[in-house]
């Protein structure tokens, strides 16, 4: 588990990219490629599911 926790950033970032391509190519939907994309980064730097899925609905209904 020490690996994940040490892995720089640019490289979470890269991989998490490249998983939303791997789900976009499984699923054939990008808006669910984009959100599983999203959880694995999400959870990949610490937040629990929880906090993951709060943060989503939170940015799903802000005005902004």
């Amino acid at each position: 588990m020490e690996f994940f926790a040490a892995t720089p950033y640019i490289a979470r970032i890269i991989l998490s990219l490249f998983c939303i391509l791997v789900f976009q190519r499984l699923l054939g939907r990008l808006d669910a490629a984009m959100a599983l994309g999203a959880a694995v980064i999400g959870l990949w730097t610490g937040h629990s599911p929880l906090g993951v899925a709060e943060t989503a609905w939170a940015r799903l209904v802000s005005a902004d």
